[in-house]
């Protein structure tokens, strides 16, 4: 039987080779990164960032925040045919709307990091607003 955390933690390395790259962007900086397993979709992985600048600082009109979904790449490749990565993208504006309405996506890392199917990648060490909710 496979569990939720059937790709969790195997995917640790090639999620921090993507966040590393990730931490190069420029107009939209990386300020936070966490790899985690949501009880939902158990052959996926999935990674959590919060960019400076992301979308213009705007909030998504559904309420949540945006999940992007990618197959497997020459970058990125997925064990299982079917996986997929997902990428949850946000704002600290956005974040901030998200934790006050309490939204899936938010509800989801939260409790992957209480259930210790989570782990901070990468953290920016000035921005204590986001150290305060997620260590």
């Amino acid at each position: 039987m496979t569990t939720q955390t059937s790709t969790y933690p195997n995917y640790l390395e090639k999620v921090k080779e993507l966040v590393d790259q990730h931490r190069e962007l420029v107009e939209e900086p990386l300020l936070l990164a966490i790899y985690y397993a949501p009880n939902r979709d158990e052959d996926d992985v999935f990674l959590f960032e919060v960019l400076d600048n992301f979308n213009g600082s705007s909030i998504e009109l559904d309420g949540d925040l945006l999940e992007v979904l990618y197959g497997s790449t020459p970058h990125f490749e997925l064990h299982h045919r079917d996986s997929r990565l997902h990428i949850i993208l946000t704002s600290p504006e956005e974040l901030h709307k998200a934790i006050a309405n309490n939204t899936r996506r938010f509800q989801e890392v939260k409790q992957a990091l209480a259930e210790n199917h989570a782990q901070i990648v990468y953290i920016d060490e000035q921005r204590n607003d986001l150290k305060e909710v997620f260590q």
